[in-house]
């Protein structure tokens, strides 16, 4: 699971050591050490993705990019869809699936038209 600092902390596990992070520092831990440092200081971190989903960010993306291949500037969607492109990316940097699955299939019905 990667979860990234929220504001300067120093980290101590029986397993990992002590470190000291910064606001935006990010670690890749196995989920279950991850728990258990959300469970001692939970507003002091958040999980940017767990690699169950990650595979779930990549796939959609991938789909996204073979439906907007070959939108050109003069096409009447472009705007439109690099708008809810931009929101598709926000969504996916603050890590909100929901948000990033309305935003896409908002991609998608623009994208199936013609």
């Amino acid at each position: 699971m990667i979860f990234e600092a929220l504001e300067a902390i120093t980290l101590s596990t029986k397993t990992r050591g002590t470190f000291s992070l910064k606001p935006g520092d990010r670690l890749d831990w196995p989920d279950e050490d991850v728990r258990k440092v959300l469970e001692r200081c939970p507003e002091k971190f958040k999980v940017i993705e767990t690699h169950h989903n990650a595979n779930l960010w990549v796939n959609a993306w991938r789909e996204i990019a073979d439906l907007t291949s070959g939108i050109q500037e003069m096409d009447r969607r472009f705007k439109a869809v690099l708008d809810l492109l931009n929101l598709c990316d926000k969504a996916f940097e603050a890590g909100n699936w929901e948000a990033f699955q309305r935003w896409a299939e908002k991609v998608k019905d623009l994208c199936r038209k013609r």
